[in-house]
């Protein structure tokens, strides 16, 4: 009887496991993700990959660019839709973020510049990270973290 079931299932067709669909495939998670005032979504790098990767594969020509001057820090890019802009609120809270994620704790005051992506390209000799900036503007901002944090 059980040589009898072994040649039954050997006769049955076997399952194949088929690969994940493309659709359900989740993608590799770059930098982090803040939902500003407004609903307005910031996406800040980690490192100069990451910075690289927010900046010009996932940003548009449209989306607002941020980064503290004078540092190697982090870049930070607001979705933005067509013809929207970004609230002083929403952008004074994108700022503080890029902030905290490009100094050591204790600073007190920051300048934050701002521009549309589409201002921002790729620095020559292909350093990841690094960039050339037209056009932007520039925001002075204060430490709202307490010291003890």
């Amino acid at each position: 009887l059980v040589a009898l079931w072994s040649a039954w299932q050997e006769l049955l067709p076997r399952s194949k496991k088929r690969a994940p669909s493309a659709a359900k495939k989740k993608a590799p998670k770059v930098g982090l993700r803040f939902i500003l005032t407004g609903g307005y979504e910031l996406m800040v790098g980690r490192n100069a990959q990451e910075n690289h990767e927010i900046t010009f594969h996932l940003a548009r020509g449209r989306d607002l660019w941020l980064h503290v001057d004078g540092v190697s820090g982090a870049h930070g890019i607001v979705r933005l839709a067509e013809g929207q802009s970004l609230p002083l609120p929403s952008l004074l809270e994108a700022a503080q973020k890029v902030a905290e994620r490009s100094l050591p704790r204790g600073w007190s005051t920051a300048e934050v510049s701002y521009t549309f992506r589409k201002q921002v390209r790729p620095a020559p000799g292909g350093v990841a990270g690094r960039v050339l900036v037209r056009e932007a503007k520039s925001l002075r901002i204060k430490n709202t973290k307490s010291q003890s944090e």
